[in-house]
Formats: C-alpha cells, sequence, structure tokens
C-alpha cells in the first residue's frame, strides 16, 4: 500500500467517525427535545400532532453567560400541536442551546 492511499484511507475513516458522532449527538438532543415538548404538551393540555418535531434550523454561538469562551449549537426545532377539542393545526418552536432548553412558543391557540 502506497504511503498516500494510507493517508487517504486515514482521512476517509476519521472523517465518517466524525459525521456518526455529529449524527449520534444530534439524535440524543432530538430525543432530548421531543421528551422535554411532549411533558409540555400535556402540561397543557394539548397534542403533539404526528408525534414528531423537526429541525428548523441552527447556528454555531460563543458561549456568553454559562460557559464563557466555550461554543455552542444552538438547534430550533419546529413542530404542529393542537388543542384538546379542536382539528385546527398550530405551530410551535423550541430552541435549545447545547443541551439546555432557551425557549418553547407556541402560536396562539384556543382552549
Amino acid at each position: 500500500m502506497e504511503p498516500v492511499m494510507s493517508w487517504t484511507l486515514l482521512l476517509l475513516v476519521v472523517s465518517a467517525g466524525l459525521a456518526w458522532l455529529l449524527w449520534q449527538r444530534q439524535q440524543q438532543a432530538k430525543m432530548m427535545a421531543l421528551f422535554i415538548l411532549r411533558r409540555h404538551c400535556q402540561q397543557l393540555q394539548l397534542q403533539l400532532l404526528d408525534d414528531t418535531l423537526y429541525m428548523c434550523g441552527w447556528r454555531l454561538l460563543a458561549g456568553r453567560w454559562l460557559d464563557p469562551g466555550r461554543w455552542n449549537l444552538e438547534r430550533r426545532y419546529c413542530f404542529e400541536f393542537s388543542s384538546g377539542h379542536g382539528t385546527e393545526r398550530y405551530r410551535g418552536e423550541m430552541v435549545l442551546h447545547g443541551r439546555r432548553l432557551v425557549s418553547l412558543d407556541l402560536e396562539p391557540h384556543q382552549l
């Protein structure tokens, strides 16, 4: 095996490992967000439609208050819900900084 090919193979394996690690972290964050959202909907007697949420944005942020000098990933998730008796669909959005919930906004809805 030539040295150039071994470096290429090593780079490919490391890249695949990093991609898997990032995907795994994303899945963990999504499961945590879904857990928080289900609990919130249950407390407000709302129904999370399709029992899903999807990532509608992300950005890299420099830490400010809790972790100065440390970078965090802001994940923005969108979802749909309905009130207990209606067939109306409403939109919601939640924001996580790392693993910390920053905001959970619900569109105005009927109770």
